[in-house]
């Protein structure tokens, strides 16, 4: 049915001898993500600024903002016979990072990217659900494969350049048009709403993952020597036959005004609040993810001056302790 559907939209085109160009099949692609893959940035911005008549208008400029905003993303870096692919492979990026912002409501940053690269076999299994092939298939896997079967070829590049600068312009200019009004609402959202526009899909996904790549190459290219830490740190007993074991499980983040054993009314920890422990109650997290808090909880830099690039080039305290002679075992959950 959907390839009869397209035949049948096509055809009074073909009929009259005039191919839609490429730009209309991006401006399609646009659409689509922008209606099936942008809940979680429009259900922000509705948290925000309420559905009332009164906001109304800003509401519907915003609408049009990012989506002309995404439009030009779409139209300066689809070129040629690769614009098929590109376009397929944003309906396949912007389905998956829907999922996961609505259902999880994470931002798609080089953080997040950073964990992804990280993730096992196992941890990969457990976050794949029957929702997510199903999303994907749906929203991901029929557009792109309609979009490889139906994109138009390019015409010859002066038409394509002319159509796609035409565009652009005409897009700039809606912003332009739709700013103006809102000015001081704009302002406003831009300063004290930033974390909503990270939900912006796929276009901040496709940006930080490109600022992702460029970290890993700037790491690679320093190739910086490694940092000797605590220097001056000594084992103060060496020669003591008398072997001990420490075992220190690190977990996973939580909320500390949800622990019972730092005075929240439900009891929240009824088998740690059995044993003989010290709970320490004025602790906060490096980092929201294991990919920053864990290589931050280990390092001399602390949160405020922790850096990825600097941490991966100095010695953390696990290397310390195994250079003075005690003996370091690292086991995965995995």
């Amino acid at each position: 049915m959907p390839v009869t559907f397209l035949n049948s939209l096509y055809q009074p085109l073909h009929m009259r001898g005039k191919l839609p160009t490429q730009t209309f099949a991006i401006l399609s692609v646009v659409t689509f993500i922008m209606l099936s893959g942008n809940f979680s940035l429009f259900h922000g911005i509705l948290n925000i600024y309420p559905l009332t008549l009164r906001n109304l208008p800003f509401l519907f400029s915003l609408a049009l903002f990012f989506t002309s905003l995404t439009a030009i993303f779409f139209l300066a870096i689809s070129h040629g016979k690769w614009t098929r692919w590109i376009l397929a492979a944003f309906l396949l990026i912007a389905s998956q990072s829907a999922y996961y912002m609505d259902h999880f409501g994470v931002i798609i940053d080089t953080v997040m990217i950073d964990n992804i690269m990280q993730t096992n076999r196992s941890e990969f299994s457990s976050l794949v659900t029957s929702t997510l092939v199903l999303r994907t298939f749906i929203l991901g896997v029929i557009p792109a494969w309609l979009i490889l079967k139906f994109c138009p070829d390019p015409l010859s590049f002066k038409q394509e350049l002319k159509s796609r600068l035409r565009s652009i312009l005409l897009f700039l200019l809606a912003i332009v048009i739709l700013v103006i009004p809102f000015t001081a609402d704009y302002t406003s959202f831009i300063r004290e709403h930033k974390i909503v526009r990270f939900y912006s899909n796929p276009t901040y996904s496709v940006y930080s993952a490109i600022k992702y790549a460029t970290q890993l190459t700037s790491i690679s290219a320093h190739n910086l020597p490694l940092l000797k830490t605590a220097e001056d740190a000594v084992h103060l007993d060496p020669s003591n036959s008398k072997k001990e074991l420490i075992i220190m499980v690190v977990g996973e983040t939580a909320r500390a005004d949800r622990f019972s054993l730092n005075g929240y009314q439900r009891n929240t920890n009824p088998e740690l609040s059995k044993q003989d422990i010290v709970s320490f109650s004025n602790v906060s997290s490096c980092g929201t993810s294991t990919g920053v808090s864990v290589p931050c909880m280990f390092s001399s830099l602390g949160r405020e001056k922790y850096d990825k690039e600097k941490a991966l080039n100095q010695e953390n305290v696990l290397d310390v302790l195994a250079k003075h002679g005690i003996e370091v075992l690292w086991r995965d959950n995995n």
